[in-house]
């Protein structure tokens, strides 16, 4: 006769009822932490990342707007034309810097700051070309303007504005595909462990019982 059989009920009763608190604690524990982590890395996704895409696509838009309005007003004949223009031209720049000072607070992830650094540094100069340009331009010196604008230097930064910002929505993109990759993994994983640590409580509870 196995030892188990020879412990009295009411001992029996009590060494259940430990292992199953000892597993049920610990498990517990387990869970706590595991969400815990979960909840921060989905509140990270959310609250940080999706809203650094959506103001640095929105920089990538307003950088575009600026150079095709910067162009249209070369090309106007009347004055009313380049007011429409340049009123066009300062609603992206107004759109710009909204989205941009909006986009500085989530800037998080390794080597961010530095596209930021490099995206807005570059456009903000290719805006002192494009304001030298809309200078000329007023003073009817429009070969000039177009000059400048055509130029490869200017061309240059507009590139390079470009080329950062395009880096940096990629950068978030990829890092919070990655976050999110790695909550679902987390969760699939806690949720077996929960069920397979709830299962050995309850055939402990019966072994024991049985016995």
């Amino acid at each position: 006769m196995s030892a188990l059989h020879n412990i009295p009920i009411a001992r029996k009763f009590l060494y259940a009822f430990g292992l199953v608190c000892i597993l049920c604690v610990t498990l517990g524990t387990y869970t706590f932490f595991t969400f815990r982590n979960i909840s921060a890395q989905s509140a990270d996704i959310s609250e940080n990342a999706f809203p650094s895409l959506v103001y640095v696509g929105k920089i990538q838009v307003a950088i575009d707007r600026v150079r095709r309005w910067d162009l249209g007003t070369l090309l106007c004949q009347t004055p009313a034309c380049t007011t429409k223009h340049l009123e066009e031209r300062q609603n992206a720049l107004n759109d710009y810097q909204t989205n941009l000072k909006g986009y500085i607070p989530f800037i998080r992830y390794p080597g961010e700051r530095e596209l930021y650094q490099k995206f807005s540094s570059a456009f903000d100069q290719y805006v002192e070309a494009s304001n030298r340009a809309q200078a000329l331009l007023a003073n009817g010196k429009t070969g000039d303007a177009l000059d400048l604008m055509v130029a490869d230097s200017t061309l240059g930064l507009l590139n390079r504005a470009l080329e950062g910002a395009t880096a940096d929505f990629e950068l978030n993109a990829t890092s919070s595909a990655a976050e999110s990759h790695q909550t679902t993994v987390s969760g699939v994983r806690a949720t077996w462990i929960n069920t397979v640590v709830s299962l050995l409580i309850v055939a402990s509870a019966l072994w024991l019982e049985s016995r």
